[in-house]
């Protein structure tokens, strides 16, 4: 058996995939909640340009409301 690398689910790239599919879902107060965990997690790791982004689309979000 190979060992698998298991790629950690808290990250970016799964919070804001998950966002987009609640959004697609028009389940907004989920969307809302990953898209908050992905500003925190950007906080986390001191990344302000995806952070940035990040609070752009939960104001769309909200816009879309």
């Amino acid at each position: 058996m190979h060992a698998q690398k298991k790629e950690p689910l808290d990250s970016l790239s799964f919070y804001t995939g998950l966002a987009q599919s609640s959004i697609a879902k028009n389940h907004y107060k989920n969307a809302i909640d990953y898209t908050q965990k992905a500003i925190n997690y950007s906080e986390s790791k001191q990344d302000s340009y995806h952070k940035a982004v990040q609070i752009f689309h939960l104001g769309k979000i909200y816009y879309d409301l």
